[in-house]
């Protein structure tokens, strides 16, 4: 069921004229709206928004000192980008003109003076009802977040306990292993033993190369020891090393202090997107360069990761992603949005490093401390 408004909502009325305040507030009174506030004063708009924190917002057109556009405007920038808060404009001016001005401005409806009480009240109550789904939406989205959050912690979980025991159970049992079958070459009698003795060190040395690769690749150690900027750069150098790969890693010294400042969500996020970026590179994109930077940009911090290699259509591989068939932008996004940041993938790039003329892809990540839009 969406979330109940229409009868407990609260409605803030902004008229200079005070008659027209109490025929409105009677209107609402008298068919249940009870949470109300006015004022006649427009520039007590935007402190009266801020207290009140209203889903509805009735607003006088023609007023002295200040304008209904003017409030409008302010309105609009106080109102975080997305959300839904419905403003209706009262005029008497009923021209066409005026109108498409009104709802070009940023409002939602208008009501047109004199009023009649039925039209109000059904243009009142149809806005309210979107308010409530857009709050029911945004609610079943917030649980979504939490849930989403709460598996790919877990998974971080299992990640980190898989690396560890192929780091210490798997791969001090190689090591024996191979330190044994060192002593029985010595020992080995005939030469024919010794040779075949010398092949399982082989094995058995490519054995723990590939179990201490997948441990490093589940959970980098140096993440939790040495921190985001180590562990990236290591990862980064070493894939590269393995495809064969010219990479280039930079990160100046005000990212390298803005990396601690993220949340271990965001830490954990940035490494994660840089896999799957470096992953596609090394698999699909033909390229003999890469480059990765971690760069400050205000409040955030950029991961921004380019090659050299063919590139991609954006739109045609998110439409891919939409249908299921290749879900690296998706997790990427969603890995992005989940520790409150944002990701943008650029083909051609225009974002590209001197020696990157491939894809770009480009993920920011509030520091913690950041100021964050207040929802309403």
């Amino acid at each position: 069921m969406p979330t109940t408004l229409p009868k407990t909502a609260r409605i803030l009325i902004v008229d200079d004229d005070a008659d027209t305040l109490k025929l409105l507030e009677l209107m609402l009174w008298r068919n249940d709206y009870k949470d109300n506030m006015a004022t006649t004063d427009p520039r007590q708009c935007l402190p009266l928004f801020s207290e009140f924190k209203p889903d509805l917002i009735l607003l006088d057109l023609m007023m002295p000192e200040l304008g209904g556009l003017e409030v409008l405007k302010q309105l609009q920038n106080a109102i975080p980008q997305g959300v839904y808060l419905p403003v209706v404009i009262l005029t008497a001016d009923i021209t066409p003109e005026s109108r498409n001005k009104v709802l070009q401005a940023g409002a939602q409806d208008f009501l047109t003076k004199p009023y009649d009480e039925t039209e109000v009240l059904l243009r009142i109550k149809n806005l309210l009802q979107t308010r409530a789904l857009y709050l029911d939406l945004q609610h079943k989205n917030e649980r979504l977040h939490t849930l989403s959050q709460r598996l790919i912690n877990m998974q971080e979980t299992e990640r980190r306990h898989i690396a560890r025991e192929l780091h210490d159970q798997i791969g001090q049992s190689l090591t024996a292993l191979n330190i044994n079958l060192h002593n029985a070459c010595k020992l080995a009698s005939p030469p024919s033993q010794g040779a075949l003795i010398e092949e399982c060190i082989g094995i058995t040395a490519s054995a723990l190369q590939q179990a201490r690769a997948i441990s490093r690749d589940l959970r980098p150690s140096m993440l939790d020891e040495l921190g985001l900027v180590t562990a990236l750069g290591s990862y980064v150098r070493h894939q590269a090393q393995r495809a064969g790969l010219d990479a280039d890693f930079h990160a100046e010294p005000a990212a390298q202090e803005a990396a601690a400042r993220l949340s271990p969500d965001a830490q954990i996020a940035c490494l994660r997107i840089a896999q799957e970026a470096v992953t596609n590179i090394t698999r699909h994109a033909q390229a003999h360069h890469i480059e990765v930077r971690l760069h400050q940009n205000g409040d955030a911090l950029e991961l921004t990761i380019c090659d050299d290699g063919v590139g991609f259509d954006v739109l045609s591989a998110q439409a891919r992603a939409n249908r299921d068939e290749s879900m690296g932008l998706l997790v990427m996004e969603e890995r992005a949005q989940l520790a409150g940041g944002s990701i943008q993938f650029f083909s051609p790039s225009d974002h590209a490093f001197a020696n990157c003329a491939g894809a770009t892809i480009q993920a920011s990540f509030p520091l913690m401390g950041a100021n964050k839009a207040k929802k309403l």
